[in-house]
């Protein structure tokens, strides 16, 4: 299938995982199916080794700025997380329910990946060039709504979605990267997640009662507006 994170925009259904990726230009989305299935073959045999995250302060390149909405219109509270590097991620860092962790490269073959992202991550992050890294959590009939500015032109979000749970070993349900050269746009719920660059999504601007968050990665501040 080839690397999942292609700059060829594509649509593929792989009926055997139940995973739908979608790659709108520079925008890639992932999503773990939420079957009684899934729930069942939530242990991988691939072996997790223990190892930790590295960060690095941010760049003086060019940047640019987003959005992001993420809205939750269930009864259940969500856990919201989201990462920024500085340069595309060439790994990410799974963690599992028993706390272990492992390392899975973009670049391996776009079913191997996804297969792990949506069997074993209660934690999805990137290896290395992380220069913001923060978890959210977004009460049920809520939304949070970010503006990121500074993020490099060259960096990658990564963005991660799941049921919040009292033991913190809930499966990853919803997982994305994006990046962009100019602006660009996400909004996400639990249903559904939609990313644009250049343009702008309709939903982002709607007010509803949104608690705001400005991430100036130029200044590594963070405030609630």
């Amino acid at each position: 299938m080839g690397d999942l994170f292609s700059h060829v925009s594509r649509r593929s259904v792989l009926a055997t995982t139940g995973v739908l990726f979608a790659g709108i230009g520079a925008s890639r989305v992932a999503k773990r199916a939420t079957n009684s299935e899934d729930s069942s073959n939530s242990e991988s045999s691939v072996s997790f080794a223990s190892l930790s995250n590295s960060a690095s302060s941010t760049s003086s390149e060019s940047s640019t700025e987003g959005r992001l909405l993420v809205e939750n219109p269930t009864n259940r509270s969500q856990r919201f997380s989201i990462s920024v590097s500085k340069r595309p991620i060439s790994t990410f860092v799974l963690t599992n329910r028993r706390g272990e962790t492992k390392v899975v490269r973009s670049a391996d073959d776009g079913l191997q990946l996804a297969s792990a992202m949506r069997t074993e991550a209660t934690k999805i992050e990137p290896k290395t060039d992380v220069v913001f890294e923060r978890g959210y959590t977004v009460e049920a009939h809520s939304m949070l709504r970010f503006r990121l500015r500074g993020v490099p032109e060259r960096g990658q979000l990564l963005y991660t979605l799941k049921p919040k749970s009292a033991d913190q070993t809930t499966l990853v349900e919803t997982w994305g990267t994006m990046d962009c050269s100019s602006q660009f746009d996400v909004y996400l719920s639990p249903n559904e997640t939609r990313s644009s660059c250049g343009s702008r999504i309709s939903e982002l601007d709607r007010h509803d009662g949104a608690t705001e968050h400005t991430i100036d990665l130029r200044t590594d501040s963070s405030s609630n507006g």
